[in-house]
């Protein structure tokens, strides 16, 4: 799988999202999103999947918002899969050094079904 893509504006409202990022988050409704709802529609949890991230803890709202280059291994559940991802997420900035957005790139790890989903492997 390619890596995921996603991209919002200086004021946390989703702009960009590649096919990869389509595949592994779900649809993202660019007109829906914001930075306020990334946790909920993404699925992001913590690396142990125990928790689902705050909304500031995202690492495309860090990016966007404290203007921080964040690295950091995550879970992303969507439906019936499970998929760690190693997220790196950093600001844009303009020819001037504005920021104008915040760019996260998602190499996804592997995938593996939700547990309590599989019954048996025979």
């Amino acid at each position: 799988m390619t890596d995921s893509v996603i991209a919002c504006d200086e004021w946390g409202q989703m702009v960009y999202a590649n096919f990869a990022a389509q595949t592994l988050f779900g649809k993202v409704d660019m007109e829906k999103n914001s930075m306020d709802d990334c946790p909920e529609f993404l699925g992001m949890f913590d690396f142990r999947g125990e928790r689902m991230l705050d909304p500031h803890e995202m690492p495309l709202a860090q990016a966007a918002y404290e203007g921080k280059v964040v690295r950091v291994n995550l879970l992303v559940r969507q439906e019936e899969t499970s998929s760690p991802v190693e997220a790196t997420a950093f600001p844009v900035l303009d020819t001037k050094g504005k920021q104008i957005g915040a760019m996260m790139v998602c190499r996804c790890l592997g995938t593996f079904p939700e547990r309590g989903r599989v019954t048996h492997l025979a």
